[in-house]
């Protein structure tokens, strides 16, 4: 579900050989999250 209907795009690159690759396609989605500079614990 997305809280805006125009949403920014954001592209992932994985390797072919990946295990996050095999991962995401056994699953068929997955999630991602873009935390603001303030957001960092390091």
């Amino acid at each position: 579900m997305s809280l805006s209907m125009d949403t920014p795009m954001t592209a992932v690159a994985l390797d072919r050989q990946s295990e996050v690759l095999g991962l995401i396609e056994g699953m068929r989605k997955f999630a991602i999250n873009i935390l603001g500079r303030r957001s960092r614990r390091w």
